[in-house]
């Protein structure tokens, strides 16, 4: 993905943060009734959670922020994931 950099128009040498935003899709809206035209194998939470697990540790963010995450997912992978990979 392209990262996106805010261009500054004050003074320069204040603090950078990088904030990184995603919109996971819970596995139990992520249904072939729900997206007829998307591959069955990539609406798996298996394979959607590695993906989302690269992408955020390729963007080194000092903020991730998270929509539609489901919660037992939440508790048993991302949880875990996130702390192994050094984010509190």
């Amino acid at each position: 993905r392209n990262l996106v950099t805010a261009k500054t128009s004050g003074p320069r040498g204040g603090e950078r943060f990088r904030v990184v935003t995603y919109n996971i899709l819970a596995e139990i809206y992520a249904t072939q009734q729900q997206y007829p035209y998307c591959d069955f194998w990539a609406l798996s939470w298996d394979y959607r959670f590695q993906n989302i697990m690269r992408e955020i540790i390729d963007a080194c963010p000092d903020v991730i922020c998270m929509q539609e995450v489901q919660a037992d997912h939440y508790e048993t992978h991302l949880y875990n994931a996130l702390s192994e990979a050094g984010f509190e």
